[in-house]
């Protein structure tokens, strides 16, 4: 999908603005690898022709905005005082799409300009522009409460995080750390980080020892005494009244219950910044070096949100999180004030492009990540939400899809490695696939960032067989409607899952099969917000940040009126534990 334009235009571009040394052959060839670690197609033809007309279309328009033309604007962004934007942006789009520009600032469509200019796409038929070239149109964002939603924010200690990109550049174990999904920087090997990108602790909660294995956040046993900390969750000490340590006393009869989920891209809360699709915004802010030093945080979070999301968002982190007009209020946020003993007792495995063959696949692509300990680790609360990836890829026939058999042997094949995992205690819940016809239904009429119809960026995206989701991405309704009806199916396993088995370490709960209908009605009725909203703006595909958290409100509404013992025990002490360790060290 767009993952080919934010490569040409950011993924070469990570390093810093602070005029450090040039990079040295073996980074090159690390942000290579980098690309194909983070499943960048550079190899397809298709993909550069996708990425020339997004970047000729987005360049043309600033140029008609600003009365002058389209290699006058790049000229202009390469002189930005950004040695991101000099040494890696502007070499690579000149060497590959300045003829484009010159062909399109002499009248000649984006679409038209990159299959004239660029001999792999001489014969593609694809069209995003031309029939209404240069008219486009202008995009309109939601607002709610007088707040335009889904904006990006500026966010990221950009020292620390371009010390880390580095310090994985460097590392020639990167790709495995990265395609095994486990944090990069983690010395003790115990899965937990004290670096929040690359799968770190904006992902599971941040380790407070990474020299020891044995000191984490979820660990029960305790080999070093009421003086060390060792789960992480900022109770330590002993009560002198009683000689008893505050984590015996305060914790001990109220068991914490740590959270965790295994899911897709919605799931770790994928996002482009619209920002990079915007010809508005570039016309505004292109020529700031903060504009492309905001794209390294991110880059490194694979463009996830997972500290911003429904499920493991962190409260009050509104201002580095695109904006919604709701406070971040996450699933784990929520499970937390319940009971503070399980304070960064938490993991998003979200994978993007994750369905459920990767489950068990070379030994579980997600499931492999999990960090839990049978013996030494708090039992948990574990949902599986894989709820596209199984209908949704290129191809739009259900020929290509997860059939419903193989569906149910994966999902089985994944509880029986779990049952190996989870401490007994723990609970598992099911989240059905989306109901993804309300995508089109809902972004049909409306205009993408980059000016055009979103019906025809999704015809653009399966012309160049690119699409996240062709099935439900499309113009044909009869489509539409069979990949539902194959979701659904495929939906209808995880209740036959429940009646027909059992586990000794975990029950099992299968959560509202119209999820999907009721976070949009619960942002319309009882928000009296746009529907729009509720869908990511770049893609018009994964729930926005609107979306996210109207997901959190209504599965911890549900799971707290049906299966309240999944949520673990009310902790009384929790005000105790507010005064005497205050935010408990963050997170």
């Amino acid at each position: 999908m767009f993952r080919c334009l934010l490569i040409a235009l950011v993924a070469l571009s990570a390093v810093s603005a602070f005029q450090p040394e040039p990079l040295k052959p073996e980074h090159q060839v690390g942000i290579n690898l980098l690309q194909r670690a983070l499943g960048v197609p550079t190899e397809k033809p298709a993909s550069k022709c996708l990425v020339c007309t997004l970047v000729v279309g987005i360049f043309e328009q600033v140029a008609i905005q600003n009365g002058t033309k389209g290699l006058n604007v790049l000229e202009s962004v390469c002189a930005t005082e950004s040695w991101v934007v000099k040494n890696l942006l502007c070499p690579a789009i000149e060497d590959v799409y300045k003829d484009a520009l010159a062909e399109a600032d002499k009248g000649a469509s984006p679409d038209a300009a990159c299959r004239i200019t660029i001999p792999e796409c001489a014969q593609n038929q694809c069209k995003l522009f031309d029939g209404n070239w240069p008219d486009t149109l202008a995009y309109t964002p939601p607002t709610y409460n007088g707040t335009i939603v889904n904006i990006d924010p500026f966010v990221g200690d950009l020292t620390a995080d371009l010390d880390a990109l580095f310090e994985l550049l460097t590392n020639k174990h990167f790709v495995k750390d990265i395609t095994d999904h486990l944090p990069t920087s983690d010395s003790d090997g115990d899965r937990y980080s004290t670096k929040p990108t690359l799968r770190g602790s904006n992902w599971r909660g941040k380790d407070c020892d990474d020299v020891s294995d044995k000191i984490y956040p979820g660990r029960k046993s305790n080999s070093f005494g009421a003086d060390v900390d060792h789960n992480c969750n900022g109770i330590v000490g002993t009560d002198a009244s009683t000689g008893k340590s505050w984590e015996d006393e305060l914790c001990g009869d109220y068991q914490p219950l740590g959270f965790g989920i295994l899911g897709d891209s919605a799931t770790a809360h994928f996002s482009i910044p619209q920002k990079l699709l915007n010809p508005h915004e570039w016309a505004q802010h292109a020529l700031k070096g903060s504009f492309w030093d905001s794209f390294v945080h991110p880059l490194e979070n694979e463009f996830d949100w997972p500290e911003c999301g429904a499920w493991t968002g962190f409260p009050g982190n509104e201002k580095n999180c695109p904006s919604s007009g709701f406070p971040v209020s996450s699933f784990m946020s929520k499970m937390r004030e319940r009971n503070l003993c399980a304070h960064r007792d938490f993991q998003n495995l979200g994978v993007n492009g994750a369905r459920t063959p990767d489950l068990v696949k070379d030994h579980g692509l997600v499931l492999e990540s999990l960090a839990r300990n049978q013996l030494n680790d708090q039992p948990m609360l574990l949902f599986i939400a894989m709820i596209g990836n199984d209908v949704c890829n290129s191809h739009s026939d259900v020929a290509s899809m997860t059939s419903v058999p193989d569906f149910e042997a994966n999902v089985l094949s994944g509880l029986s490695v779990l049952e190996t995992q989870l401490p007994k205690g723990s609970h598992i819940v099911f989240v059905p696939l989306a109901h993804g016809t309300l995508l089109f239904e809902t972004m049909g009429s409306h205009t993408h960032p980059i000016g055009v119809k979103y019906p025809d960026v999704y015809e653009l995206l399966n012309c160049f067989e690119n699409s996240p989701c062709a099935g439900w991405m499309n113009s044909n309704a009869t489509i539409r409607n069979a990949t539902q009806a194959h979701a659904d199916a495929l939906s209808a396993v995880y209740p036959k899952i429940v009646s027909e088995h059992t586990y000794d370490n975990f029950d099992m709960a299968v959560a509202p099969t119209d999820w999907t209908q009721a976070i949009f009605n619960d942002y319309i009725q009882g928000y009296h917000g746009e529907p729009k909203a509720v869908i990511e703006p770049s893609d018009g595909f994964h729930p926005s940040q609107t979306g996210n958290m109207m997901l959190s409100d209504f599965m911890f509404s549900w799971l707290e009126k049906q299966h309240p013992d999944f949520l673990g025990p009310i902790n009384p002490n929790n005000g105790k534990i507010k005064q005497l360790f205050g935010d408990q060290g963050g997170f």
